[in-house]
């Protein structure tokens, strides 16, 4: 008998292109100014450095549970844009 700990990823995607920003700890799109972070496994963050009219739109977080939670941004405004876990 074994146990295997699963743990959910968490990622990132432009809602309005689909474009995946980042899967987990890996940022996925080419643009250098995207980075992620966590505090925790609870709390995930999308960073948007020197946010330019391109980065103007909703971002959407999802994790992979069964079934899918996701959450949609309202707009980019602001540098950080963050979900926390239940």
């Amino acid at each position: 008998m074994f146990a295997v700990l699963c743990v959910p990823q968490v990622g990132w995607v432009k809602a309005d292109t689909k474009a995946i920003q980042a899967i987990h700890d890996h940022v996925i799109t080419h643009n250098p100014r995207v980075s992620v972070s966590h505090n925790d496994l609870s709390t995930w963050n999308l960073h948007v450095r020197s946010v330019q009219e391109e980065d103007r739109g909703q971002y959407m977080c999802q994790i992979n549970t069964d079934p899918m939670k996701s959450q949609v941004s309202e707009r980019l405004d602001a540098s950080v844009h963050s979900i926390r876990l239940p």
